[in-house]
């Protein structure tokens, strides 16, 4: 086996034909510890985890759905790091192997669901969504429509009721508001 000069390391290139998505927290350790606004983020993946080439950022691999209007990159300085960027194709991760915390399955989530930290941390820190134009615009028509109650009922509060509290019955509703 012979060297290669040109190879750096193992990684994984993103495409839109797989499930997976990186979120890259870059400059997210001080003194060797993990930012708290950062472990707010980590913590909601609940996802494979590793620390960056630098060692000084993360890469959180999970799979779902990214907006093609998603943003990729957030500034996190207002909490202390560089930022963090979402990709679902046409990026590379180096892997390092360096698992943060616990070795997770890659997990499954909403991205939607992500909520950026807008202080620096703690049990009561206070967060913002993450959107986009079309999904804002889309969230608003449905929920001016006749069907605004009705799906601010399962969407902003989780409210089974209408459907017996059958998870399955609700998540069907759900599709079909968002379908009209």
């Amino acid at each position: 086996m012979g060297t290669h000069s040109n190879i750096s390391g193992i990684g994984y290139m993103f495409t839109k034909d797989d499930p997976f998505i990186g979120i890259d927290l870059d400059d997210c350790f001080s003194g060797g510890q993990l930012l708290p606004a950062a472990a707010e983020i980590v913590e909601w993946a609940d996802s494979y985890t590793e620390k960056s080439v630098s060692g000084n950022g993360l890469h959180i691999f999970v799979k779902g759905i990214l907006a093609d209007d998603f943003p990729n990159k957030i500034s996190m300085e207002h909490v202390g790091f560089k930022c963090i960027e979402i990709y679902d194709s046409v990026r590379y991760f180096t892997m390092t192997g360096d698992i943060y915390g616990d070795s997770k399955p890659i997990r499954t989530v909403n991205i939607q669901e992500l909520e950026i930290p807008t202080t620096t941390g703690g049990s009561s820190s206070r967060k913002r969504a993450v959107s986009s134009p079309k999904h804002d615009y889309l969230l608003s028509q449905i929920k001016e429509s006749d069907d605004g109650p009705l799906f601010s009922a399962l969407h902003d509060h989780g409210d089974l009721t209408r459907y017996a509290g059958d998870k399955s019955r609700a998540e069907l509703g759900y599709i079909s508001l968002l379908a009209k």
